[in-house]
């Protein structure tokens, strides 16, 4: 008899468990294809391509892409309702219910029912606000061949993607691009924020001062104004290379200068990291985007000017014909610098950078409630971060140091960024499963939602192109409201 009475407690019980799982189940199908109904929905009339003002046009299209996702032809002829469509053209926003009727099995012996509704809600603004991207991209030695040329079609379509929101009277979406390997290209607007430093782990970074320039004289500071101990140097000799180093020619490696042109102009327009301060008491801006009023940025000696990126940052741009050009001519050389790659994207998209960028490339505030703006940042690479200049001193450089140390910046960075309300997407690119890389990369983007991806480990171009696309595609949906 026991026996007997178990069994159908059990019966009861899986019975439960089975309707309960299916419940969520089609709770999961019916929210994801809502949810994706009402985006492409607010995405298409923001795009033109519907006519909110035409009679039935947008509840047909909400209801077609609904019964797409779900794998149906028609709605109203299948077992899901479609109700309350509500396309309200002075909030722009788009919003509908949906629901299942769910058949029971053994809970309705309980319930005295066959059948529950399984419900689901989404709405949709299609008020698409203003959008800042940064696409920061590897292009060290390992990239070379196949995967550059893989790089540059995955990058330009992503940039389409992005851009075709823009209309001729409106911008909504500008991009910056970032490549970096030894270190990063600022190129000619954003030289005079670099100074020339030595091959120290630290250094007091001297403040931006535009009467310390000329229009001959670009990106130098006399650093003996700036600089304690170094008085012995003679500023401006013109410096010679020796194994990536540059010295002014004294014995005693007092200052180590880039390589001067005879009108003092610079000869490349590299940059490294932001360093710790060499004096106590002075304030650390490292893992911040302080503008150059709070201090310029280090052009370590170390860094080789042979592996120098050609192809300089490209600051915020709505100019599809401009950053498709920027990434055709991208070339692959040198060694592995991830963390200046993040941390000049992170400033070419920061707002406290605004009064030092060009008029048309000006971030906006993203912490001002009357911008309405998101800002995201891409980072990809395809290998291991190898390369440090901050942290490393001299005799350490060549060590195998410099990648655990590239690490830490890379993670405070990556912090900091986050919590300052910027999005991260990573992409790895044919990087080993489990390897730190990967898992740098993983740890670094914003964290994954249920229907949302920020981490992309691509092995292929083809997966290289889903991943770019995918991000481009996540960054347009609009953000639901509810």
């Amino acid at each position: 008899m026991l026996f007997a009475l178990a069994i159908g407690v059990v019966f009861l019980a899986t019975g439960l468990a089975v309707d309960y799982s299916m419940g969520l189940l089609n709770k999961t199908r019916v929210n994801n294809a809502l949810d994706a109904a009402t985006i492409a929905t607010a995405r298409a009339i923001a795009a033109g391509d519907v006519d909110p003002s035409v009679s039935n046009e947008a509840e047909n299209y909400l209801k077609a892409v609904f019964a797409a996702n779900l794998g149906v032809d028609d709605v109203d002829a299948s077992k899901y309702d479609v109700s309350d469509i509500v396309v309200d053209t002075a909030s722009q926003e788009v919003s509908a219910k949906a629901s299942v009727n769910q058949g029971l099995y053994l809970t309705q012996v309980k319930l005295d029912e066959d059948a529950i509704k399984v419900a689901s809600s989404s709405g949709v603004s299609y008020g698409i606000s203003e959008v800042e991207v940064a696409m920061v991209l590897d292009v060290t030695g390992s990239m070379k061949g196949s995967r550059l040329k893989s790089l540059k079609k995955a990058a330009q379509d992503a940039v389409e993607t992005l851009l075709a929101v823009n209309t001729p009277t409106d911008t909504k979406v500008r991009i910056s691009i970032v490549p970096y390997a030894i270190g990063v290209n600022v190129g000619a607007d954003l030289a005079d924020y670099v100074y020339a430093d030595s091959f120290k782990a630290k250094s007091d970074a001297p403040v931006y001062d535009a009467s310390q320039y000329s229009a001959s004289n670009k990106a130098y500071y006399d650093v003996e104004d700036f600089q304690d101990g170094y008085s012995t140097c003679h500023n401006w000799d013109v410096a010679y290379k020796s194994g990536g180093y540059f010295y002014d020619g004294s014995a005693d490696d007092c200052w180590p200068f880039v390589t001067e042109s005879s009108d003092n102009s610079n000869s490349d327009y590299c940059a490294s990291e932001r360093k710790a301060p060499l004096s106590s008491g002075k304030t650390n801006y490292q893992y911040t985007d302080k503008n150059p009023s709070f201090g310029l940025i280090s052009r370590d000696a170390r860094l080789n000017e042979d592996w120098c990126p050609s192809s300089p940052v490209v600051l915020l741009s709505d100019s599809e014909t401009t950053l498709d050009n920027a990434i055709t001519g991208f070339r692959a050389n040198g060694w592995t610098a991830g963390h200046i790659g993040l941390q000049w994207g992170w400033y070419t998209i920061s707002h406290n950078w605004s009064d030092y960028f060009p008029a048309g490339s000006k971030p906006a505030d993203h912490k001002d409630p009357d911008e309405d703006v998101s800002k995201y940042i891409i980072m990809m690479t395809d290998g291991v971060f190898n390369t440090a200049y901050s942290g490393i001193n001299s005799y350490g450089f060549y060590s195998g140091y410099q990648s655990a140390t590239a690490y830490d910046h890379f993670e405070s960075l990556c912090s900091q960024i986050k919590s300052d309300g910027i999005t991260i997407f990573s992409i790895g690119y044919g990087l080993s499963d489990g390897s730190t890389a990967e898992m740098e990369l993983d740890d670094c983007a914003t964290d994954d939602t249920a229907l949302t991806q920020y981490f992309y480990d691509a092995d292929t171009s083809t997966e290289l192109a889903a991943a770019f696309e995918g991000i481009a595609d996540t960054i347009q949906n609009l953000r639901l409201t509810h």
